[in-house]
């Protein structure tokens, strides 16, 4: 459109057993919170729940050893703090449109997607075609990583930015046996301190580079960091109203932050290789195109690469659009990059303004590159929470809900993608121990865990990445733990967390995670 990891797993409570080849996955234990209160009522009452299965009502586990209590109340406590500051703000470059010339510009475009207005003082317009797929993306089938969530077997982090204590999965909670989940009845990545600002696109058809800098800001959150990547950085790659292109011109490319790169429509429009009437609506005119031959942009462009160090090393196309394959990848705290055809009388009508809930619509008159961000339940069923690029002053501050049966519909697309910061230190590895239990000078062995793990006195014997933690009360028993572990939603599609190296690697052929770079 225009305009939970555990390697050692030493990672927020959860810990991974890593012995005579198999994977034993043992969790903290913590005394019962109470019952959540009962969901809202709706219109139409959910049916019975099953009774629980024989093997729920099992006897918990005895508790675990307190140095294991301590290790994920350490890192947990050192996680994501960042998570509980709303995003900042991000303004555009300020600039004055020409509505006089509205009718003509709207003259010359083809029905449907030329400029109209979205919400007060907002002009967007789609793009006036499908986008083809995005040749980089690896199409991927998800089957095992639903399974892997469903069996309550993906380490991802709490839920909740004040959460005091780690989001434990089914197997943890019972001490490494299985326990089947159900998918969250609604998932909302703006409660969870996991979304990004909503940004602004203007009159450019550059809603490709705004949904993909959307999609990267949720990303670097989950990384528990607080920065909002350039949307004009982006588009400077590809400068065309196409998802490919936008994947094509920023895979492993280094984007920028907003602060160091801000929005400028004028300069966006130069930067576009199509004439889409952008050039006449923003003021003074400009001719799309020119940005190459213009010695500032590209000057401005080549800092902005100087200093981008959050790259997009994936793309994955999910194998269908299911709506259940959807809603897996939200739950694991990962936006959703979608293609959809929009009709411009819903999207753009008062309703939106009032409801928030884009109306249900046949006709289509374009493209437009968009953000899912979660689901809820609502009496007509399923619906999803879209991130748009309109500003903030379209929809619910800039979102909206669609109905499940028009992402089924109108979706052409979607794809996840995998943000890695070239800056950030990786995890401190915990090797595994010799046959014989021994562990290279300077390192201890952790029966409950399997892994050999650096002792220290101060967090600078653990390197970068690495913080030095009294695990059990012992003074002299002080080892490191990463300070900021990856978790499965951090890797790609077909990747878990190694448990050993603690870095994305390639799942097991029967699933499983890997441990070394090995499958047992």
């Amino acid at each position: 459109m225009k305009t939970l990891r555990v390697s050692h797993f030493s990672t927020i409570g959860w810990m991974l057993l890593v012995a005579s080849g198999c994977e034993v996955h043992i969790g903290t234990y913590a005394p019962p919170a109470p019952p959540p209160p009962p969901p809202r009522p709706i219109a139409h009452a959910p049916a019975p729940r099953p009774a629980p299965m024989p093997f729920r009502a099992a006897p918990r586990p005895a508790p675990l050893p307190q140095h294991l209590l301590a290790r994920g109340q350490a890192q947990s406590a050192r996680r994501i703090s960042t998570r509980g500051n709303a995003p900042l703000p991000v303004l555009n470059v300020p600039m004055q449109l020409d509505l006089a010339a509205l009718p003509t510009v709207s003259a010359r475009m083809p029905k449907g997607c030329g400029p109209v207005q979205v919400a007060p003082g907002v002009y967007v317009h789609v793009d006036c075609h499908k986008y083809k797929p995005i040749s980089v993306a690896k199409l991927v089938h998800v089957a095992n990583k639903m399974s892997l969530f469903k069996a309550g077997r993906l380490r991802l982090d709490p839920r909740s930015p004040g959460a005091a204590a780690p989001a434990l999965s089914p197997a943890e909670q019972h001490g490494g046996v299985a326990d089947p989940q159900e998918l969250p009845g609604t998932v909302d990545h703006r409660a969870q301190g996991i979304e990004g600002p909503v940004k602004d696109q203007g009159v450019v058809g550059s809603c490709t580079a705004f949904s993909l800098s959307t999609v990267m800001d949720n990303a670097i959150r989950r990384l528990n960091k607080n920065d909002e990547t350039s949307s004009l950085h982006v588009w400077s790659h590809y400068g065309e109203p196409d998802m490919d292109a936008a994947g094509q011109g920023n895979m492993n490319h280094a984007i920028t932050v907003w602060s160091d790169y801000p929005y400028d429509q004028r300069a966006a429009c130069r930067m576009e290789h199509e004439d889409d009437g952008c050039g006449d609506l923003v003021s003074p005119h400009v001719q799309p195109g020119t940005a190459t031959s213009d010695p500032t942009i590209q000057s401005q462009i080549k800092a902005a690469d100087a200093k981008g160090h959050y790259k997009i090393a994936e793309i994955d196309q999910l194998d269908s659009i299911d709506p259940d394959v959807l809603a897996t990848d939200l739950a694991t705290g990962k936006d959703v990059w979608i293609a959809m055809g929009v009709g411009m009388s819903a999207w753009g009508g008062a309703a939106v303004q009032r409801t928030f809930v884009i109306p249900d619509y046949e006709e289509e008159d374009g493209g437009h590159a968009i953000v899912l961000a979660g689901y809820r339940q609502a009496p007509g069923g399923r619906q999803f929470l879209i991130h748009n690029s309109w500003s903030e002053s379209w929809g619910d501050k800039g979102y909206a809900w669609i109905s499940q049966a028009m992402i089924a519909q109108h979706v052409q697309s979607a794809y996840t993608i995998k943000v890695v910061d070239s800056t950030a230190p990786p995890p401190p590895p915990t090797p595994l121990p010799t046959p014989s239990g021994a562990c290279a000078a300077g390192y201890v062995n952790t029966p409950a865990l399997g892994v050999c793990e650096k002792s220290c006195k101060v967090d600078g014997d653990c390197g970068p990445g690495g913080a030095c933690v009294n695990l059990n009360g012992n003074a002299a028993a002080l080892l490191c733990i990463p300070t900021n572990p990856l978790t499965d939603d951090d890797c790609g599609e077909t990747e878990l967390v190694d448990s050993v190296t603690g870095l994305c690697a390639q799942s097991c052929p029967d699933g499983s995670r890997a441990a070394d770079a090995k499958c047992h």
